[in-house]
């Protein structure tokens, strides 16, 4: 009798062992990656359409998946290299379905970490910038790819620019799924132990 029950919790444990390793096998992407470099735009940025970076730009801050990536700190440290895409948006209030794969790509420690830009969320002009916003798809090798937002805001009057760049890529409720099934799986098991004593 004794034997059924060890073998029983033995069934029981791999199941759940095998079951948060497949969870957690298919990491979603988490974190906030951010970037500044030189552009041309192809006029001055209130009536500018298309935007040629001067690539690479430097890599500013990190955090969450992407905390590996090296930032540059000036005359201390190199930063990594991002290469940016270059790309055509349209007037100020052109939104909608813009595809630049990638829009921005880097290698840093054998990983590779990119985004690709699906749509285009706001375009409008400012004073003296041109804010840019979309939602696509971030990609790190190892990871799944997971949907993301990306943002650009030029600075400068001209033609040539400066510009500061984000993507944020939110948790997603992938670890809250990961903290519940297992929590569902502690209860099961309790309730096994409980009912054989």
């Amino acid at each position: 009798m004794k034997v059924y029950h060890m073998t029983k919790r033995s069934v029981i444990a791999m199941a759940f062992g095998a079951m948060t390793t497949m969870t957690s096998h298919a990491a979603f992407i988490s974190g906030s990656i951010e970037f500044t470099g030189r552009a041309t735009l192809d006029t001055t940025a209130g009536t500018a359409t298309n935007i040629a970076f001067s690539n690479p730009g430097s890599v500013g801050v990190v955090n969450g998946d992407y905390s590996p990536i090296p930032i540059l700190i000036p005359s201390v440290q190199f930063g990594a290299s991002v290469f940016f895409t270059n790309f055509t948006y349209g007037a100020p209030g052109t939104l909608g379905a813009l595809v630049v794969n990638p829009l921005w790509t880097l290698s840093s420690g054998g990983v590779t970490y990119s985004f690709r830009l699906d749509n285009l969320t706001i375009n409008q002009y400012s004073g003296t910038q041109r804010l840019l916003e979309g939602d696509g798809m971030a990609s790190i090798t190892g990871y799944t790819d997971t949907p993301g937002h990306w943002a650009l805001s030029t600075s400068g009057q001209d033609t040539t620019i400066t510009f500061s760049s984000s993507t944020d890529v939110p948790d997603g409720g992938a670890s809250v799924a990961l903290l519940g099934m297992s929590l569902l799986g502690l209860i099961g098991g309790r309730r096994v132990l409980v009912k054989r004593t």
